[in-house]
């Protein structure tokens, strides 16, 4: 009977150290994803914000006109009119009053 309890008590200490090992691998996981996920998140730091300069569209306003207004030095408007389509995800080159743009 002796051997039979030793071998019992050794069965459940091995059964508790995999549970053990188990739920630390799950924990290291877990940690491992969040830090991957901010990481990898590719947001703004909460410390450091970006400002975007943003115009908002009067009546006959184009995305030429605006464009000609705040184009930085040296850059071609066709260039800086589709970075401002990307910036805003616009599919198409229309513009409607009160719209808010934000430039690049």
């Amino acid at each position: 009977m002796k051997t039979l309890s030793g071998f019992t008590y050794r069965r459940r200490l091995q059964a508790k150290k995999q549970k053990t090992l188990c739920r630390i691998s799950g924990l290291l996981l877990i940690c491992l994803l969040v830090v991957a996920i901010t990481v990898f998140n590719g947001g703004v730091a909460a410390g450091s914000k970006e400002v975007r300069q943003t115009v908002i569209v009067a009546e006959g306003d184009t995305l030429w006109s605006i464009a000609g207004r705040f184009l930085p030095d040296g850059t071609d408007i066709r260039s800086y009119i589709s970075m401002i389509r990307s910036h805003n995800n616009l599919a198409g080159t229309l513009v409607y009053p009160g719209q808010i743009l934000a430039l690049p």
